[in-house]
């Protein structure tokens, strides 16, 4: 059996169980159905949308939701609804940030698991009015719960949803605010399916390549769609934590991100570039930090030994940029964020694409910045020379100025979109062509793997039944890693 058909199997029998545990009442089971299934399509991401999920979600809103709004709106009273709950990493903080100078009341609500986990964000609100309403996400019943009431005691007039493209219960949510309450969706995954085209008024999108998405393969109206860039936080005065090894008289090229972004692309291009630059240049080091599968890596470490180091994720991610001679980005997937830091730290992110790729956008002025190129030979070329002709390098990275928004164009460009629901940011509409991008997903895709991933999760055990292979491979497998002394996938 393919992996077409056999996911096609695989949500078809997940339809089957929402639409039969709606019929009998079981929201708790359905919810968790919208879920794994929601979760499987992101992973798969051979489509954008799927309109089966959007009606069980309208269906489900109907039947859970209670809304209790008694009194009007607070008009200055912004709920930010915050999925990921995660420090700096992400655009949580940015879009915090400019709503507190902005003179809003916040109500953030935020996972419970984050209590104590966002030191960052806690010092940036400090002295702002900032309300911290955690809920619970034992059952997604409960969730939906906690949402709600939140909603009904702080009345707010806009209301933001940032979170993961397979949010069923916050997306259920929103859904049932239709009409009380202006809803903001933040477009953080504009590249990959997500859940909840119909649970908002207006949807951010920090790019023209994302609003496209949305408009052809979403199908969302424009009158909907605000493009609103963003910027990489940072803060200049943290101390640099230093190299995994001594840098003196050395070139350090640095890559970041999770691993699989440097996986699916048939010619595995992003290693043959590295494994040329690190020939060509003896003085090379490369560093990356990041998580997930390593074996392409390792083989370039074992080739190059003493030379090629891999880190976790870093807190001074912008003074590591600092250090380094210029960026590498993912291929055959960039890191967009990524690319933005090296920018800021006015280091240039060399980044190879295909023609109607998701590169695009990332920078303003993006075609002005000569940050990209359509072979890999044209890459190593321009890397040499980068590595090479220091007055060249510097001729280079004078091309990044004014490249990302700042925090006070941000903050208006907010001020704006509360009020008279736009920015000053133009879309330009372009029907892209993303069957190759596709097709990378599709190449990488493990179908065992996607279904622990998405079914086989904890909030999913009211499905155990439905999928008891699933639960007891993922329980086998974690089982095998604490044996071996890996205890980082037993959280």
């Amino acid at each position: 059996m393919d992996k077409v058909e056999h996911i096609a199997r695989i949500e078809k029998k997940l339809k089957y169980i929402i639409n039969e545990s709606i019929q009998r009442g079981n929201y708790e089971k359905t919810l968790a159905g919208i879920n794994a299934c929601a979760q499987l399509l992101y992973i798969w991401n051979q489509r954008y949308t799927d309109e089966e999920l959007e009606r069980y979600i309208e269906e489900i809103s109907s039947k859970v939701v209670k809304v209790n709004l008694k009194e009007d709106a607070d008009r200055n009273t912004v709920l930010f609804y915050d999925g990921f709950g995660l420090d700096t990493r992400g655009l949580a903080l940015i879009y915090l940030k400019a709503i507190a100078q902005l003179g809003y009341k916040i109500i953030y609500l935020v996972p419970q698991k984050s209590k104590g986990d966002q030191p960052e964000i806690h010092r940036v609100l400090d002295g702002y009015n900032v309300e911290w309403v955690y809920y619970s996400e034992k059952s997604y019943l409960d969730k939906i719960k906690m949402i709600t009431l939140t909603f009904d005691v702080s009345k707010p007039s806009v209301a933001f949803f940032y979170s993961m493209p397979d949010d069923a219960a916050a997306a259920a949510t929103f859904f049932a605010y239709a009409g009380l309450v202006k809803r903001f969706q933040i477009n953080l995954t504009d590249h990959a399916y997500w859940l909840g085209t119909n649970i908002f008024d207006f949807c951010i999108e920090f790019r023209d390549y994302g609003a496209s998405i949305s408009y052809y393969y979403r199908g969302i109206p424009k009158e909907k769609l605000i493009k609103l860039p963003y910027y990489p936080y940072y803060d200049k005065e943290k101390t640099f934590e230093g190299f995994p090894f001594k840098s003196e008289k050395k070139k350090v090229i640095f890559s970041g991100g999770a691993l699989y972004k440097t996986l699916g692309d048939s010619d595995n291009a992003y290693y043959k570039i590295l494994d040329q630059l690190l020939t060509l240049h003896p003085d090379v080091i490369f560093l990356y930090a990041g998580s997930g599968d390593s074996t392409e890596l390792d083989k370039i470490a074992k080739k190059f030994p003493h030379r090629v180091y891999h880190i976790n994720e870093r807190k001074d991610l912008y003074q590591v940029m600092c250090h380094c001679t210029f960026y590498l980005n993912t291929y055959p997937m960039l890191g967009g964020l990524m690319t933005q830091y090296a920018v800021v730290a006015g280091k240039i992110p060399l980044t190879l694409i295909r023609r109607d790729d998701v590169a695009e956008g990332i920078l303003i002025e993006q075609e002005k910045r000569c940050i990209e190129y359509f072979d890999a030979k044209s890459l190593v070329e321009d890397a040499n020379r980068l590595l090479t002709d220091t007055v060249y390098l510097h001729n280079r990275e004078q091309l990044l100025a004014g490249a990302i928004i700042s925090s006070t164009e941000f903050k208006e460009a907010i001020q704006s979109i509360i009020k008279r629901n736009n920015s000053k940011y133009a879309i330009s509409y372009k029907r892209y062509d993303t069957e190759s991008f596709l097709q990378e997903y599709k190449n990488r895709f493990n179908v065992v793997d996607a279904m622990l991933s998405s079914i086989a999760r904890k909030n999913n055990k009211i499905l155990f039944f439905d999928f008891p292979w699933c639960f007891m491979k993922k329980v086998l497998r974690k089982s095998i890693k604490f044996i071996k002394g890996d205890n980082s996938s037993c959280k």
